[in-house]
């Protein structure tokens, strides 16, 4: 008798699992999003003069995002696990990081 050796993927449909990595990760897109709302928000009503605070809870947010997108990327290796969660992960936290990113690079102009 011969063996079937196929590879089969872990995809199980039946179980709806989120993966710890991936729910973090769009939770942390959230914050991002948020947080760059409200700054963007308290620049306006400063008139864009901010001052530091704004600047260093943008570095502190920027800082977020890198660690979001980090475990967006990580939670790709659990296959058994839905990947709406990871694409929403990776999407908000890619945006938060090209608005960081042209936010400053716009201040260094």
């Amino acid at each position: 008798m011969r063996v079937n050796k196929k590879k089969r993927q872990a995809y199980r449909p039946s179980d709806h699992v989120v993966s710890r990595e991936s729910a973090v990760s769009s939770i942390l897109g959230a914050i991002g999003i948020f947080g760059y709302l409200i700054l963007v928000g308290f620049s306006f009503q400063a008139a864009g003069n901010g001052g530091i605070l704004i600047g260093a809870a943008a570095w502190v947010l920027f800082g977020i995002s890198v660690f979001g997108m980090m475990l967006a990327v990580r939670s790709y290796h659990d296959t058994a696990s839905m990947r709406i969660w990871k694409v929403v992960g990776s999407i908000t936290n890619g945006a938060v990081l090209l608005f960081s990113t042209a936010i400053f690079l716009i201040g260094l102009i």
